[in-house]
Parts: C-alpha cells; sequence; structure tokens
C-alpha cells in the first residue's frame, strides 16, 4: 500500500519532478565532456536563461508566460484534493443547520475563500 502524501509532501513531489524535468532538458541542450565530467551550456541558453531570470513574469513574452502558467497548472492540481476535502468538511458541518455558527464549518468555509475556491 502507497503512503498518502500530505499537502507539503505532494508539492515537494511536484518540485522533484520539475527540477528533475529541467535538468533533462539542460542537460539535452548542453555539450558534455564525459572524459573530463563536465557540462558546457551552449551561449544561447546562457543569454536567454539569464534575461528570463532577471525578467519579471509581467514582462515575458507571451509564450514564456504560457510556460509558466502550465507550471502554476501543475502545482494548483496537487491542491485539487485538499479543496474536496474542505468542501466535504463544510457540507457535512452545515448539513441540517440553520444559522452558520458551526466553527468547523467557518474555518473550512474561510479556507475555501482564500484558496479561491466555494464551499458549495
Amino acid at each position: 500500500m502507497e503512503k498518502e502524501l500530505t499537502l507539503r509532501e505532494r508539492l515537494a513531489d511536484y518540485a522533484h519532478i520539475a527540477w528533475g524535468g529541467w535538468m533533462k532538458y539542460l542537460f539535452k541542450k548542453s555539450t558534455k565532456d564525459f572524459e573530463k565530467n563536465t557540462i558546457t551550456i551552449p551561449p544561447w541558453a546562457v543569454e536567454r536563461w539569464t534575461r528570463q531570470l532577471n525578467t519579471d513574469y509581467v514582462d515575458l513574452t507571451e509564450q514564456e508566460q504560457r510556460s509558466d502558467l502550465a507550471e502554476a497548472d501543475e502545482i494548483l492540481k496537487r491542491f485539487d484534493k485538499i479543496v474536496e476535502g474542505l468542501q466535504e468538511i463544510s457540507r457535512d458541518a452545515w448539513s441540517g443547520e440553520s444559522v452558520r455558527l458551526n466553527p468547523i464549518g467557518r474555518k473550512a468555509d474561510e479556507l475555501l475563500e482564500q484558496l479561491g475556491a466555494s464551499h458549495e
């Protein structure tokens, strides 16, 4: 049976996957010298990536922004499970109550609001 990961662990898992993907891309674009155990990043890549790392998101090209948005979408997928859990807690906490005084329901609703999700 596989261990259920916490949200923090799921985010760390994605960070590792994203880093691994980046390293594969970097190595593919670079020149390897197996005798010296070195790698040389091509000048075009150094220039491009230096420009990108020194540029705010809003000033990136549309294509570069789309790439960053795709990464953000992958991170947001990790939040899906917690949002679903909060929605279930909220529904359960409010079921049968005419006045929303339930502290658990209120906290679930607050968290959902902060995540930009609905409690319905």
